[in-house]
């Protein structure tokens, strides 16, 4: 019901409910206001005869009147505010005219309405069209030339792994395979399958690493060491990824190297990345060889039952902590460092994509 005043009027005609929820708790009102449709707005406000419509919260637990707040549709937010005095006159006049003149009493029930909560202000945005809320790719390195088949990895990228999950969050996911790290040393991620601009109408990127490895680097499929910063560096100087929220995890073990000792403490780490460990440093990660990564199963499953409406995305990460404890008998912790700078919100978006 998005659509312009002469199609609302028909679905209306025809009984369709105007203020039915989605399956994110938006109404049709909710859209309308997101979109910016006035003469939507104008029919449903004919129909619309319940203070209650008019103030339900959906996606991100924000009403019309906020997201046209924050969107700056302001006539669209004026209509708002007219049908919402109107209803709360017609329920509370009678009773406020035995009170005070019918001035007072207008501007007295004017005054209980909410200001407008700006909430969206301390979130990242995600506001893009489904095809476009971001991108996850999924390295997944499984055979190698000169070392051990990682035995049941292949269960953490496809149906039983982190795709499904990527794609509840809205993703498009990109999985490949058993890259070299001459793959990695002659490929920017960032551009393998798209320009860098491309990045301008995506909200978040995600970048999931798995392979053997050690602290600050991991394995390519042809024995080679690829190191984690020049990669995470990759996705934060992509200019179109600005001042959104990058979501860099990494699957692999991070024994202590004494040949290659990691430099992490010199490492400058960019605005507005999530870094998700399987193991803190000096541990070893599991997998299991039939069902997979402990860890990635872990987060897997945790993304796939949370309530994305209402639950924002890094307070799943103490349960995954608390899984893979549980799991390995605490001999594994799950890490995470942030220098994230507003909530994290990803709720389910209208059409869930699949992977092209």
């Amino acid at each position: 019901m998005r659509g312009n005043k002469d199609c609302i009027a028909v679905l209306l005609s025809l009984g369709a409910e105007p203020h039915t929820e989605d399956f994110s708790g938006n109404t049709p009102l909710i859209w309308a206001t997101r979109e910016n449709h006035v003469g939507v707005i104008e029919k449903l406000s004919e129909v619309l005869q319940n203070l209650s419509n008019w103030t339900h919260r959906g996606e991100y637990n924000m009403s019309a009147l906020e997201w046209a707040t924050y969107l700056q549709h302001h006539e669209i937010a004026n209509l708002i505010v007219l049908s919402i005095n109107s209803l709360q006159t017609d329920a509370r006049a009678q009773e406020a005219a035995q009170e005070m003149p019918s001035i007072e009493a207008s501007e007295a029930i004017s005054a209980q309405l909410p200001l407008p909560a700006l909430l969206p202000n301390d979130r990242y945005r995600m506001l893009s069209r489904p095809s476009s809320r971001g991108v996850a790719i999924i390295i997944n390195n499984v055979d190698f030339d000169n070392t051990d088949r990682r035995n049941g990895a292949m269960a953490d990228t496809h149906e039983t792994g982190l795709y499904q999950a990527f794609v509840k969050l809205g993703l498009r996911v990109e999985i490949h395979h058993n890259l070299s790290s001459h793959f990695f040393n002659s490929h920017n991620l960032i551009s393998l399958n798209r320009h860098e601009t491309e990045y301008e109408q995506h909200d978040v990127f995600v970048l999931c690493v798995m392979s053997h490895g050690e602290d600050g680097h991991i394995i390519g499929s042809d024995g080679g060491r690829i190191e984690l910063e020049p990669l995470f560096n990759q996705v934060r100087q992509c200019d179109s990824l600005a001042g959104k929220p990058k979501i860099f995890i990494v699957q692999a073990c991070r024994l202590l190297s004494t040949s290659h000792p990691a430099e992490s403490a010199n490492v400058i780490r960019g605005q507005d990345c999530l870094y998700i460990y399987s193991a803190c440093r000096g541990q070893l990660s599991g997998r299991d060889p039939n069902t997979g990564c402990i860890f990635i199963q872990a987060l897997k499953d945790e993304i796939l039952a949370a309530d994305l409406r209402s639950v924002e995305f890094t307070h799943l990460l103490p349960k995954v902590v608390k899984r893979v404890l549980e799991l390995t008998n605490g001999a594994q912790v799950v890490s995470s460092e942030t220098t994230l700078s507003k909530l994290l919100c990803l709720p389910p978006t209208r059409d869930l994509l699949t992977n092209p």
